[in-house]
């Protein structure tokens, strides 16, 4: 079984399961290498695969990967690498990530 994130969305897709796509967009200072990071969730906030959750921001992702499931309505959420979610222009340079969230819900009919 792979832990790449491309091939798992792949098969859920293809087996017409929900899940929630996360992309680190962007970052400030020691996170810089986790831009373009990709991590699938279950609907349940569950890592099923990627690793957008290792620098410590797992519970507040986590929280928002469920939310997005259940509005089926994407976001865009700044936090910090500690875990904490971040205000709007309260990011501290060196510890934020941007992270786009998007529910994939297949419809019927959807081939």
């Amino acid at each position: 079984m792979t832990s790449d994130p491309v091939d798992i969305a792949a098969a859920l897709i293809s087996n017409r399961q929900s899940f929630v796509l996360a992309l680190v967009m962007g970052c400030a200072g020691r996170a810089e290498e986790c831009v373009g990071d990709m991590t699938i969730f279950a609907a349940n906030g569950i890592v099923l695969a990627g690793k957008a959750c290792r620098l410590g921001s797992g519970a507040v992702l986590q929280r928002k990967v469920q939310e997005c499931f259940a509005s089926e309505s994407r976001i865009v959420l700044d936090i910090d690498v500690t875990g904490r979610a971040v205000a709007d222009g309260d990011a501290r340079p060196g510890n934020s990530l941007k992270i786009y969230l998007e529910a994939v819900v297949p419809r019927t009919g959807d081939r």
